[in-house]
């Protein structure tokens, strides 16, 4: 009798492992990975308070994580130039039965979804930390803008933490509908000519904004990619999603942390931003590049002390080619730019990526574009062998990443990028 209860005891013991073990897996599978993460963040809910529009009363906010936007359709005549905080009151919606009115319906929820679930499992760790932080408050999808993508910090008292910043990030509706073996090719095809050419301004107005759709410029610029073996999903899509977002990545890091890089004068707007002059990390700091406000020089000659926008000058006569692309300044520029197809653009075109560490048409804008446009190719290189920009089809070409690759100063861009990275990590 005695054997007899052992050999249960024993048996029950047994079970109760077998079942224990059985259970295990169970209770692994529970934790969700980051991407699953991302997905049920992608149908969630955000609450948090912000000072109104001017740094009026507060405003208690309730709307979803991932918001449809329609730039066009609330009145922000009110709002003073770059306030921040429009950003995260402007209209939103939240489902495809809300988002019919703009055009947005089930099915494009779901590839919207898919699309960002796929660029984020090809982020950088420090994107996707962003994309997880709960200091991210809002991912807009713009719907008839003509903004590519946006940024957006403001501080506030109840952020996570405590008192801190919160953070709104944009992207525009046709990403998600370009072609999913060349979207990348047509993106940038149409970035290098929609602010550097002449009737780049009416084709925007006419294809991203009318038509919601990337077009690129009849007889202008021309990309080719060569991805890598298995990379193929960077061609589409998602590989426009990965450039925005590192762009904005490095908004985030230059410009939106305690201690930026970037400081907006009082009541000024952000074409009037200027460097701070906090000192570099030894790691960083070379001869003559001593200090944060000198970190412009590696890519701008003259960099005056007044640091306005277009006082940053190329060494000449590079600066009268920067001059005729006149990135984002249309209103001075109509007449002064190339027609698409014309020799003395190709020229500009070549001049202005050889060897200059400015790596494409936003880069010749000001200092904080060049750097954010080595943060964006920077997280497409691991998926990227080549991206070569043509001025126009059969022209001289330009090979992003071997410019990356051979710029004098590439070792101190990414090492100051590494430094800037690392303060906005430590944030979220």
């Amino acid at each position: 009798m005695k054997t007899f209860e052992v050999r249960m005891k024993l048996a029950v013991r047994y079970m109760g492992l077998v079942a224990l073990l059985a259970m295990a897996p169970l209770a692994w599978a529970s934790e969700p990975t980051d991407g699953e993460r991302f997905r049920l963040r992608l149908h969630s809910t955000e609450r948090y308070a912000i000072p109104g529009v001017g740094g009026g009363t507060m405003v208690r906010v309730e709307a979803p994580f991932l918001c449809i936007t329609d730039a066009g359709r609330a009145d922000f005549g009110a709002i003073p130039a770059d306030d921040d905080t429009a950003s995260f009151l402007q209209p939103c919606e939240a489902a495809a039965g809300n988002g019919a009115q703009l055009g947005v319906a089930v099915e494009d929820m779901d590839r919207y979804r898919s699309l960002l679930l796929a660029a984020f499992e090809h982020s950088t760790p420090l994107m996707q930390r962003l994309l997880l932080s709960p200091r991210l408050k809002r991912l807009s999808i713009l719907v008839g803008s003509g903004v590519n993508g946006a940024s957006t910090g403001i501080v506030v008292d109840d952020a996570p933490g405590g008192r801190g910043y919160i953070y709104a990030l944009a992207v525009n509706a046709a990403v998600f509908a370009l072609d999913d073996n060349s979207g990348l090719e047509t993106y940038q095809s149409y970035y290098e000519g929609f602010q550097t050419l002449r009737g780049g301004t009416e084709h925007r107005a006419e294809h991203l904004v009318g038509n919601r759709s990337y077009v690129a410029m009849p007889n202008g610029p021309v990309v080719r990619l060569h991805e890598r073996k298995g990379a193929s999903a960077v061609r589409g899509p998602v590989g426009v999603l990965l450039k925005i977002f590192h762009h904005e990545l490095g908004h985030f890091a230059l410009s939106i942390l305690p201690s930026p890089a970037l400081v907006t004068p009082p009541g000024g707007t952000h074409e009037q931003d200027q460097w701070s002059d906090a000192s570099l990390p030894a790691s960083v700091a070379r001869p003559g590049l001593r200090r944060e406000s000198n970190a412009p020089q590696l890519f701008f000659a003259q960099a005056p002390d007044n640091r306005a926008l277009m006082s940053y000058e190329l060494a000449p006569p590079l600066d009268a080619a920067r001059a005729r692309f006149c990135f984002a300044r249309a209103p001075q520029c109509g007449v002064q730019r190339s027609t698409p197809g014309s020799r003395r653009f190709a020229a500009d075109f070549v001049a202005l990526y050889r060897g200059t560490g400015l790596l494409d048409s936003i880069a010749t804008w000001k200092p904080d574009e060049a750097f954010c446009e080595w943060m964006a190719f920077d997280a497409l290189q691991p998926y990227v062998h080549s991206l070569r920009l043509y001025p126009m089809a059969g022209a001289e070409g330009i090979d992003v990443f071997e410019q990356m690759r051979r710029f004098r100063n590439r070792a101190e861009v990414m090492a100051y990028l590494a430094y800037r990275q690392g303060q906005l990590a430590a944030t979220l």
